[in-house]
């Protein structure tokens, strides 16, 4: 029920690429170092807008962001 519920999110926010699964929600993002912060920070609020429009609670304890650098 919460996949119908969410599912014109990746929609509504441009620029940025969400994986929906069955209980949760992905952003990935692909940008230089140097801008990551900024794009991070952008999809942040794009999303947390998004679910204060639709009365979607984010749980906070469950929300983590993880950052993968490919090593040369």
């Amino acid at each position: 029920m919460f996949l119908l519920y969410i599912n014109d999110i990746p929609l509504s926010i441009q620029g940025i690429k969400l994986v929906l699964f069955v209980d949760d929600t992905d952003d990935l993002l692909l940008t230089k170092i140097k801008m990551l912060f900024n794009k991070k920070c952008y999809a942040v609020k794009e999303i947390e807008i998004w679910f204060q429009k639709s009365d979607v609670i984010i749980n906070i304890e469950k929300t983590v962001t993880v950052f993968f650098i490919p090593t040369n």
